[in-house]
């Protein structure tokens, strides 16, 4: 197994988010997904985090925690984009208007650990997004849910063949 060709991103475009009308329950569903502790804010710091502390043991799979970042940024960019189409503006705050907290950022430094939480992470993320699915009817905004699945699946995908290949080699 080369760690290096592990997928993380779907490579498909992402569908353009239309609205007609501002939908502030819509962007609410999306602030959610944008910066909340089980957010695209979450995950960019967490795998960055990680790919620097993995980087000096383990550089392959830093390597991996930063091409699943940048796949996170991209679907923060999506998200922000949608949230102001909709009428809303993209805080760093769930829809409650809780500010995000660093408490949401998983630090911990050992392996095994890390991939546990971002394979936990995912689950969660993919689970958020379905349920934000379930509650728009902007088909639009439900496209661009199931493209960002996609990604997080196939990085659930990814993590779970590390931690495999981390449990039996390592």
């Amino acid at each position: 197994m080369q760690i290096q060709d592990l997928p993380y991103s779907a490579q498909t475009e992402f569908p353009e988010v239309v609205a007609d009308s501002p939908n502030k329950y819509h962007a609410a569903l999306l602030q959610n997904l944008y910066a909340s502790c089980s957010s695209e804010t979450s995950a960019i710091l967490q795998y960055v985090f990680q790919s620097y502390v993995a980087n000096d043991k383990e550089k392959e799979i830093s390597k991996l925690f930063q091409n699943i970042a940048m796949v996170e940024m991209h679907h923060h960019k999506h998200l922000a984009e949608a949230i102001i189409k909709l009428g809303g503006v993209p805080y760093y705050t769930n829809s409650q208007g809780t500010n995000f907290n660093m408490r949401c950022v998983y630090e911990g430094t050992n392996l095994k650990q890390m991939l546990l939480s971002d394979i936990e992470n995912e689950e969660k993320a993919i689970l958020e997004y379905n349920y934000a699915k379930s509650k728009i009817n902007n088909p639009t905004v439900q496209a661009l849910i199931d493209r960002i699945v996609l990604d997080e699946e196939l990085h659930k995908k990814s993590l779970e063949t590390v931690l495999e290949y981390i449990s039996f080699y390592k």
